[in-house]
């Protein structure tokens, strides 16, 4: 996250950790939307960036 300047991106009160790139904080009242947002740019700025897929740990139902 660190290397496409992701840190502390925020969509809606979803914000990447700006402390730490593998975490996502509720800084108030993000709803799924804003965290699955949050999770496909990361997505999207590292396989532009180097080509990998980032695949999330969790299981999004």
């Amino acid at each position: 996250m660190d290397l496409c300047g992701l840190k502390g991106s925020r969509i809606g009160d979803a914000q990447i950790s700006a402390k730490h790139g593998n975490f996502i904080i509720n800084l108030a009242k993000a709803d799924s939307k804003d965290i699955v947002s949050l999770i496909k740019l990361a997505q999207r700025k590292v396989k532009a960036k180097f080509g990998v897929t980032l695949e999330p740990e969790i299981q999004i139902i």
